[in-house]
């Protein structure tokens, strides 16, 4: 149903501008300790579902879930698979409008969670810092 061009970079970048979300959460374990996670998504009705398909599929990442109503949702979950899939990605395909600033600040956060950085002191408060920018 979908031809090849709607899996051509540029185009899931350009989708991706005005549909992604990149959003980081944190929470505190049972045991105590902080939790970070750094999550990509897409979401679309699920009559779309064969497109967020062909978009994992391109990214080589990623998991499908029903959601609310008759939506389907593409997450990535894995700061690693963010890290390592997502990041070189958007790096190569820029990510355009007021959502490349959220992809900044999101690549940050991916970023510090890959060094380890929010089993620290200062890399909590550093990644605290961080998502007050994210309005």
């Amino acid at each position: 149903m979908y031809c090849a061009a709607c899996c051509a970079p540029s185009w899931i970048a350009g989708f991706a501008s005005g549909e992604a979300s990149f959003t980081s959460s944190q929470s505190t374990s049972i045991n105590g300790k902080l939790q970070i996670k750094s999550i990509f998504q897409l979401s679309q009705l699920d009559r779309d579902t064969e497109l967020l398909m062909l978009i994992r599929n391109y990214l080589g990442t990623g998991n499908l879930f029903p959601d609310k109503g008759n939506m389907m949702r593409l997450m990535v979950q894995s700061y690693k698979d963010c890290f390592n899939f997502i990041i070189p990605f958007f790096d190569k395909y820029s990510i355009i409008g007021e959502k490349a600033k959220h992809y900044r600040i999101w690549k940050d956060i991916v970023l510090l969670l890959n060094n380890k950085a929010q089993k620290t002191p200062e890399g909590i408060k550093k990644n605290i810092r961080i998502k007050k920018f994210i309005k």
